[in-house]
């Protein structure tokens, strides 16, 4: 790994981007109700986004991450084919409002496109993905915050793409096609989702923040799914009637978190395999929703 060729200690994984919804706050948390097993298992993500869990987690044996945004996949094979060039790139680009308004500009050389993502998605003042929300400047005298955090985007690149990249003993695929399809496929007792499909618009405080949005009829079909697969299951989402009612029987579980605009919220996750099978501490438990 290139932290040992120069004798550092293995860094801790950054976001390679900010996307919103993203679990990089609750990804501990949420990996500490996988099963016990689960690096054994076969493992899915059909809604990737930014792909907190599955960076926070240990590698399982197969994994399948998939996303429909064309911008999201391209830049993942970019990851994994050419990461030290696109770090290169990441490191002669300059915070600047020009640098972002020039990167919404179409591309379709792949490297150029995902240096252009990258900007778009870590100079902006919120996580939008479907427009442009504006570029987040740095104003106070303590050096932190977005405008700062620029300068270790090349290291997440290259953090991200050793992961990405597998072993001889454990295989990364990346899909893009429709979620449920994908979840259909994946049927069986040998495979572990993560589910983290937007949010129901009535649950948040914001409009329209992604490219792909699911309406009511979309998630009723999802949980209609998800209900009757024999794979185990966890599912992200805030509490609502809908998500109640049908998942009656499941395990779920609460957690207050800080969302990717700063604000509180309670993020919710539901399990359909037995709590015994999980990694909980006590803590876990007593965190456990009515």
């Amino acid at each position: 790994m290139w932290w040992e060729q120069r004798g550092e200690a293995e860094p801790e994984m950054k976001a390679v981007f900010r996307y919103p919804g993203s679990k990089w706050t609750a990804a501990a948390w949420i990996v500490s109700h996988f099963p016990a097993d689960y690096e054994k298992a076969v493992y899915l993500e059909p809604y990737f986004g930014s792909g907190a869990v599955f960076f926070t987690k240990k590698p399982s044996v197969v994994e399948t991450i998939n996303d429909l945004d064309d911008e999201v996949v391209n830049l993942f094979q970019m990851l994994r084919s050419q990461p030290e060039e696109l770090a290169r790139e990441i490191e002669l680009t300059p915070y600047s409002r020009r640098e972002y308004d020039l990167a919404f500009q179409p591309c379709e050389e792949p490297l150029e496109r995902a240096r252009r993502f990258l900007v778009r998605t870590n100079q902006a003042i919120g996580a939008k993905m479907g427009g442009k929300c504006g570029w987040r400047n740095h104003k106070q005298k303590k050096i932190g915050g977005t405008a700062c955090k620029w300068r270790g985007v090349p290291e997440a690149i290259r953090m991200a793409a050793v992961r990405l990249q597998g072993s001889r003993n454990q295989l990364v695929q990346i899909e893009k096609m429709d979620a449920l399809r994908l979840i259909r496929r994946y049927n069986s007792p040998e495979v572990l989702m993560y589910l983290d499909p937007p949010y129901l618009r009535s649950t948040r405080k914001s409009g329209r923040i992604y490219r792909y949005e699911m309406d009511i009829g979309g998630h009723q079909e999802l949980l209609e799914e998800i209900t009757g697969s024999r794979a185990r299951i966890i599912l992200s989402g805030y509490d609502s009637s809908l998500y109640k009612d049908a998942l009656q029987g499941w395990n779920s579980y609460a957690k207050e978190v800080r969302t990717t605009s700063g604000e509180k919220a309670m993020e919710m996750i539901w399990t359909n395999y037995r709590d015994t099978d999980a990694q909980l501490t006590l803590f876990d438990r007593s965190e456990a929703a009515p």
